[in-house]
């Protein structure tokens, strides 16, 4: 089964983005609906080691595909798992689950070799399918199943290592709504005896699900991580005395866990700031997990929009009236704004219009961009390759 996207490059696949955080969010190909018996889902996976084609870096991407009237589709994908040997992804798959319908599902794991986003540019490494039914009917709403590792020649074989993908699910509240926004910072009280400082970042999970990965930084006596938002249907549900955890890790070649400490979204926002005893596997203090909250939002947040079956697309106009004394205005909008919508319009491509007259001196090529999206052709705008150029 071959799936494809369209080709364009993408800051998500690259090495760069080992550094940035990433946010459970609703990731769906299609709209979501809930009526009847019909509940929406989040699908979360998780894998132990991969078959690693020793060349590259082990940073891997699990890709998701329904059974549809047209065959198989794909339908969305995770973030990349950077370097790790626990392949644990925040991203989860968002589907309608209709118990009248049929729900197979394919799930393709990929080594990352190139920043271009379609997959025919990344090694696939292995696969499974599911029947749903399966999964919603297992009472820890968890299964486990045999990966099958595909070798260089695109065909399956028997490997001397057994390789299995976790597959969770978990339901849905559509009268839960709004968001919490924190900061974190960390502050060691072991000393580092590292020649070369790792990096270090924490992560957040509930019920064993991971739903935030904060940014990643040098370890220093203190860090401080960058502002988050806990999308309160991710992070808690309507329970907000349910336990949170967050695990401390440490990236040098390989990601480690070093510590964890729990608390509830309760006890979080209770005040302002909240101090976090961090202790590792043998429960010996070796820092302290500030939290300070910021605020909370009670009005539907996007993916609160999209769970209610509304589409997000990023669509750009822009006034060319004001000639090349705003180009670099113009390319600071379109990168600034085009990252920050990345995640929530899955990757797609951008719909681009520009407007305004030029005089006919300076019909010329203005600025070029070397933007990671794909921008369709409108008017004056044009997309060469991956790059965008505005004349």
């Amino acid at each position: 089964m071959t799936l494809t996207m369209d080709c364009y490059t993408t800051h998500d696949y690259r090495e760069s983005m080992i550094y940035h955080s990433v946010s459970s969010h609703v990731n769906a190909l299609k709209p979501l609906i809930q009526e009847g018996d019909k509940k929406i889902i989040n699908i979360h996976v998780s894998t132990r080691e991969l078959p690693n084609d020793g060349e590259n870096n082990p940073d891997f991407i699990c890709a998701m595909s329904i059974f549809g009237e047209n065959g198989w589709e794909q339908y969305a994908r995770t973030e990349v798992s950077w370097q790790n040997k626990f392949h644990e992804w925040v991203r989860p798959f968002t589907i309608t689950y209709d118990p009248n319908g049929l729900h197979l599902l394919h799930f393709d794991l990929y080594q990352i070799t190139s920043d271009l986003f379609s997959l025919q540019h990344q090694k696939l490494v292995g696969n499974c399918e599911i029947d749903i039914s399966t999964l919603i009917n297992h009472k820890d709403r968890c299964i486990i199943v045999p990966i099958s590792p595909i070798g260089a020649d695109g065909n399956t074989f028997k490997a001397e290592e057994r390789y299995e993908l976790t597959i969770k699910y978990s339901e849905i509240d559509l009268s839960i709504f709004g968001s919490f926004f924190l900061k974190a910072s960390f502050v060691s009280t072991k000393s580092s005896h590292h020649f070369i400082k790792p990096h270090i970042f924490f992560t957040v999970e509930r019920d064993g699900i991971p739903f935030y990965m904060s940014n990643a930084l040098k370890l220093q006596s203190r860090v401080d991580f960058e502002p988050f938002e806990m999308i309160q249907q991710f992070a808690c549900g309507k329970d907000k005395t349910s336990p949170v955890t967050f695990f401390i890790h440490k990236r040098t070649s390989t990601v480690e866990t070093i510590g964890t400490c729990t608390t509830s979204i309760d006890e979080l926002t209770k005040q302002s700031e909240t101090k976090l005893e961090v202790k590792d596997a043998n429960m010996k203090t070796i820092g302290i997990l500030g939290i300070s909250f910021i605020g909370k939002v009670d009005s539907p947040r996007i993916d609160d929009i999209r769970l209610r079956g509304i589409s997000v697309q990023a669509i750009y106009a822009l006034d060319f009236s004001s000639g090349p004394n705003s180009c670099d205005a113009y390319r600071t909008v379109l990168n600034e704004v085009g990252d920050g919508l990345c995640s929530l319009t899955q990757c797609k491509p951008y719909h681009a219009f520009g407007f305004g007259v030029l005089n006919e001196n300076i019909k010329q090529n203005l600025f070029s961009i070397l933007k990671f999206t794909k921008v369709k052709l409108h008017g004056s705008l044009y997309c060469l390759s991956s790059e965008l150029r505005i004349y």
